[in-house]
């Protein structure tokens, strides 16, 4: 992971020996949060590269975590999504949700709904199917 100026120098600012390849990393409040392609999330600070923690969370990963509410989302490949804090002092883990038999997209979030497209076992093969978590309102009864 390689940290550059933003000022068209390529100047390298810092870097370190995590390898993130498929997912990408997304930046909250001065923090870089990143979940490695084989399920190790990190925290680091955007200024200097240190890292604040490390936490294995399970599964290989390919979609990329997204940050809503001060809260990450991200879902392995085997279906499984968490939820946790964006927060450079601990891990903190908020949820375990399993949805579907596998998932390779980025959850997507609009309007306090979280929508997931996962992959599930069927008689005729696997089939994708899209779902829409939240709230059910007068509008859409």
């Amino acid at each position: 992971t390689i940290c550059v100026a933003a000022d068209g120098s390529s100047r390298k600012i810092w870097s370190n020996s995590t390898r993130v390849y498929e997912p990408s990393m997304v930046v909250y409040e001065g923090h870089l949060y990143a979940v490695t392609d084989k399920g190790i999330a990190h925290c680091f600070d955007t200024a200097t590269g240190d890292q604040k923690w490390k936490t294995r969370l399970g599964g290989s990963f390919s979609a990329t975590p997204v940050i809503c509410n001060g809260l990450i989302y991200v879902s392995n490949g085997r279906g499984k999504t968490y939820v946790f804090r964006a927060s450079p002092n601990a891990f903190v883990l908020v949820s375990e949700n399993q949805l579907g038999s596998d998932a390779y997209a980025s959850p997507a979030i609009s309007e306090g709904q979280i929508f997931l497209r996962v992959g599930t076992d069927a008689p005729n093969g696997r089939q994708e199917m899209l779902y829409c978590i939240g709230e059910l309102t007068a509008d859409a009864q």
